[in-house]
């Protein structure tokens, strides 16, 4: 992708957050970006297309660096390796856009009509890796490793939507302790904690006493 197509995504992302989809405009993106506004539709066609590609650009840079890790590994990981490593390129993706939770929530408050388009992008093209979990839970549950009361796509769910809220709630964090009138600093320190805090507690809640890998 050249750089003009950077600003512009990077314009895009700064005004979705602000305004949402339906409030954006192409030109107010276009003067974020310092471009004319015919490039942005020479580029990404409509703001829905634009919006689109935010959001997928983000998400593939998370899966696409998921996989490039487990492709260095010597060997094939097991379930509380994969699920370190999601949670922690998770974080890192992120703290590295720290903008996008926004978009996220946001998407979600309004109709979330382009998640499908970018859920199956994003299985198109890395779906073996999120599959790849969600078969060594199932082989889990039926050798009696993992609980039977489980299911592979809620551990999958579940995983994710901690690292999300970690995100989502740190602002309502700041505010709260502020009130409190005790310490809280959303450092490197807090998020290594969470990060820990959510492998733990889903890998232990989800192996079977005695199994804990």
């Amino acid at each position: 992708m050249g750089e003009t197509e950077n600003k512009i995504l990077d314009a895009a992302r700064d005004e979705f957050v602000t305004t949402g989809l339906k409030g954006a405009r192409m030109q107010s993106i276009a003067d974020r970006a310092g471009v004319n506004k015919a490039l942005l539709h020479y580029y990404f066609r409509s703001k829905e297309k634009l919006y689109e590609e935010v959001l997928s650009d983000v998400v593939e840079t998370l899966w696409g660096e998921i996989g490039k890790q487990i492709q260095q590994m010597k060997k094939a990981p097991d379930i509380r390796t994969m699920i370190s490593l999601i949670v922690n390129t998770y974080f890192k993706t992120m703290q590295a856009n720290p903008l996008l939770i926004k978009i996220i929530i946001r998407e979600l408050a309004e109709d979330g009509t382009i998640f499908p388009i970018i859920a199956k992008r994003l299985f198109d093209t890395f779906g073996k890796i999120p599959r790849g979990l969600l078969d060594k839970i199932q082989d889990g549950i039926k050798d009696g490793r993992i609980y039977p009361d489980f299911k592979p796509v809620d551990i999958l769910i579940n995983t994710m939507g901690m690292c999300a809220i970690t995100f989502a709630i740190v602002p309502v964090a700041k505010k709260v302790s502020e009130c409190l009138g005790f310490g809280f600093e959303a450092d490197d320190a807090f998020f290594k904690s969470r990060i820990n805090s959510i492998v733990t507690m889903i890998c232990d809640g989800i192996f079977t006493k005695g199994d804990k890998e």
